[in-house]
């Protein structure tokens, strides 16, 4: 295995992993580029946030499998 390849990628599908590492990139992209808007409602920040909180505990969880 090359040092490139995460421990946890020869145990799942590569297609997976790479979703969830998207996953996680978009959530963050999302959340960043609206955390700083005083007008949203807080009830979207807080889903947003919540979903990169998912996103990253999902990729957490593939990396320890």
């Amino acid at each position: 295995m090359s040092a490139s390849q995460s421990s946890a990628e020869p145990k799942l599908g590569e297609q997976e992993w790479r979703e969830a590492l998207m996953e996680v990139e978009q959530a963050r992209m999302e959340y960043a580029k609206h955390v700083d808007t005083t007008d949203e409602d807080g009830n979207l920040a807080g889903r947003r946030w919540l979903r990169l909180w998912r996103a990253e505990r999902r990729r957490d969880e593939l990396m320890r499998d």
